[in-house]
């Protein structure tokens, strides 16, 4: 097995830690958090909002980090840095000491699941880089760790469990020092990619071409990354709207899950075949299909609207890290990535928010859905003019 591929299967084990983790295990420790630090429902859920918002706030320093200091270096604190945030929480009297962890966690799985694996890959990489990110994040771990942490808690109780959720971290941290030790750009360098899709086919000195491709790419991100926190968010209340009983409903977020799990390597592919643009304009057009469609379909159709959603819209972090990918280069994408973090931040949390209001001003569903099918489509579109921004500074082929 080549270097490039251990990378990419380390790579895949950090952002399933990292993320996997963080959000799989929170809601099954929630009751034992409220319980030991004697506090609100409402309170306790705030040290996942710290660690939300310090994913998007400090995603541009970290871009910095990666680039000045190394992805490896980074993801080596990042992980030891996890594994001591595991131990304090498990220990701690304190809640405001959980908060601050939180908001620790969320900058390492920053570190570990976005800009240092997407850094390594185009060190790697220079073809297929699609597939690769696809394969790096498919969430099989946020499926897998709720089921696990509850049936290990009666055994092993909050700390236990919390400290046993440290142990991996402190394993795979001397794992990332001795795997990327010494890693220069391009060490798995195969064919250059075509021409449209290449980084470096925008003419030297056109920064501010990828400058507006990338505010215009970040948008588009942001809003089918929105669309899917509004999926989290909403799908239950849809379902019970729609007369299904709680347990039957929850299996709608179970398939959006599952089916992200089969879509994030599918669009890694279609990154590499027909470039990340297309994908992306694809996957946003079928998203808004489907937003228009699910109030319209009766109980049995709604769980394969649920899986088609899951299907296109999970993989957008695998989309998102193979248009910045095309952008930039192994030196730069990492800053690029945490720029582009920046700019998506209010889609994710205003979103939700939104299609709240819709529901409450209309009265159903129908119609705030409706709405979040015209947004989506214009994130289609936005991505269009991304690209046409990028081929029209594309370099012309010189004569041989």
């Amino acid at each position: 097995m080549s270097r490039g591929h251990r990378i990419v299967m380390l790579c895949a084990l950090t952002q399933n830690l990292a993320f996997g983790i963080m959000f799989g295990s929170f809601g099954p420790l929630l009751p034992s958090t409220v319980e030991r630090f004697d506090i609100s429902l409402v309170t306790a859920t705030m040290a996942m909002s710290m660690a939300t918002l310090a994913i998007a706030a400090s995603a541009p320093l970290i871009g910095v980090v990666v680039q000045r200091l190394s992805a490896g270096a980074a993801m080596t604190i990042a992980a030891a840095l996890s594994a001591c945030c595991y131990g304090v929480i498990a220990t701690t009297p304190s809640f405001a000491v959980v908060m601050a962890c939180y908001a620790i966690l969320g900058v390492c799985a920053v570190t570990l699941g976005v800009i240092g694996p997407l850094t390594l890959v185009n060190q790697s990489f220079s073809t297929n880089r699609g597939k690769m990110l696809g394969l790096i994040h498919m969430p099989i771990l946020l499926m897998a760790a709720p089921v696990a942490i509850a049936e290990a808690f009666p055994a092993l109780g909050r700390t236990g469990v919390l400290l046993a959720l440290a142990a991996p971290f402190l394993l795979v941290a001397p794992i990332i020092w001795w795997q990327t030790k010494g890693l220069s750009p391009a060490v798995q360098a195969g064919q250059p990619a075509p021409a449209d899709d290449r980084a470096d086919a925008i003419r030297p000195g056109s920064g501010g071409r990828r400058s507006l491709a990338l505010v215009f790419v970040s948008l588009a991100i942001g809003i089918i990354a929105g669309s899917a926190v509004v999926y989290m968010a909403h799908v239950v209340p849809f379902g019970l709207s729609r007369g299904m009983t709680l347990p039957v409903a929850s299996l709608l977020i179970s398939l959006f899950s599952a089916f992200g799990i089969v879509g994030s390597p599918v669009a890694g592919w279609l990154c590499d075949r027909l470039g990340p643009y297309w994908t992306l304009v694809g996957a946003a057009l079928a998203i808004a299909t489907l937003w228009l469609a699910l109030p319209m379909l009766d109980r049995a159709a709604i769980f394969v609207g649920a899986s088609l959603l899951g299907f296109f819209a999970a993989p957008i972090n695998t989309l998102h890290a193979a248009v910045v990918s095309n952008l930039y280069g192994p030196d730069e994408v990492g800053k690029a990535m945490g720029m582009s973090y920046l700019i998506k931040l209010p889609l994710i949390f205003g979103m939700a928010p939104l299609v709240a209001l819709a529901v409450d001003h209309f009265g159903s569903y129908s119609e705030a859905f409706g709405l979040l099918a015209v947004i989506t489509a214009g994130g289609a579109a936005l991505c269009g003019a991304a690209m046409i921004v990028v081929r029209s500074g594309a370099q012309t082929p010189q004569a041989t």
